[in-house]
C-alpha cells in the first residue's frame, strides 16, 4: 500500500493523455488502494519517481565523493598538522 504523504494545499488542474493501458492500470491502482482519486494516483507515482531520481543522485554523488577519497592521505601534504587543519 502507498505510503500516505502530505499533499500540498495549493492544487493546479492538468490535463493529460495517457495511453489507455495506462488508464486502466490507474483505475485498478484506485480501486484496489482505495485512493481517492485518479489525480492522487499520478501524484502518488510522480512522488515515487521524484523519490527514485533523488536516491540515483545521491547515489552519484556518493560515487563522485569516494573518486576523492584516496586523496584525504595527501590533502596536507607540505605542511605541518597545525597548518593543514
Amino acid at each position: 500500500m502507498p505510503n500516505p504523504m502530505p499533499t500540498d494545499k495549493a492544487k493546479e488542474k492538468l490535463s493529460i493523455s495517457l495511453p489507455e493501458s495506462s488508464v486502466l492500470f490507474v483505475e485498478q491502482y484506485r480501486k484496489t488502494y482505495k485512493v481517492g482519486s485518479r489525480s492522487e494516483v499520478i501524484d502518488i507515482a510522480l512522488r515515487a519517481l521524484r523519490e527514485q531520481e533523488l536516491e540515483l543522485a545521491y547515489s552519484q554523488a556518493t560515487a563522485q565523493e569516494g573518486e576523492f577519497s584516496d586523496l584525504e592521505s595527501t590533502s596536507g601534504d607540505g605542511l605541518d598538522d597545525d597548518q593543514a587543519w
